[in-house]
């Protein structure tokens, strides 16, 4: 990284970088070396409420589908949709808590579907190569 100061005061930065697109946009991603990464928390927020729900579901606080999605005030289609994400392997959510996700894994593509088998989950999504 380098740095300069301006004219008029302000500091120039020049460091290489990558861009990673996610859900359509992209996003840039922080250096290598560097403590911070890009994380996707709508994804995190899902995979956050789809175990809550199904805990939900599990142990009776709700009784249905159709109760659940009355608690938080949602859809039934999307409560179904986002539940799930708690079939997600393991290291899938790991990698995408800590924004080391391979690229083309976003919400919007989760929420189409997935294999409940962990090893398709990680060939369809792009982790085999990792």
């Amino acid at each position: 990284m380098a740095q300069r100061v301006l004219e008029d005061g302000g500091i120039e930065l020049t460091m290489p970088l990558k861009l990673k697109i996610i859900g359509g946009h992209r996003n840039v991603i922080v250096p290598e070396g560097s403590s911070m990464t890009l994380k996707q928390d709508a994804v995190i927020r899902a995979i956050r409420n789809a175990r809550k729900w199904t805990e939900m579901l599990v142990t009776g606080q709700a009784a249905n589908l159709t109760d659940l999605a009355k608690k938080p005030g949602l859809a039934a289609p999307y409560v179904t949709r986002i539940l799930g994400l708690s079939n997600l392997a393991p290291d899938i959510v790991e990698a995408v808590c800590s924004g080391c996700e391979p690229e083309g894994v976003s919400l919007a593509r989760l929420v189409k579907g997935f294999p409940d088998d962990w090893v398709e989950q990680r060939m369809m999504m792009g982790f085999q190569n990792r």
